[in-house]
């Protein structure tokens, strides 16, 4: 929203569609380290997070 609001929305919709795409493709993680480029090794912290669910959610909502 953040990047939106400065209408950043290239950068904010490529955030979010490859947020939710490693999200499809490894789980949910408490997060991924964007400077990893394996992202099946990047995924770090808890599995199946509620904060990184919740967030999926609200992009996913929003991405409509």
């Amino acid at each position: 929203e953040g990047l939106r609001k400065y209408q950043q929305h290239e950068l904010a919709d490529r955030i979010n569609s490859d947020s939710i795409r490693l999200i499809e493709e490894y789980g949910i993680r408490e997060y991924f380290d964007p400077l990893i480029k394996i992202p099946e090794k990047n995924g770090y912290g808890g599995q199946s997070f509620s904060w990184s669910a919740a967030l999926t959610i609200d992009m996913i909502k929003k991405k409509k």
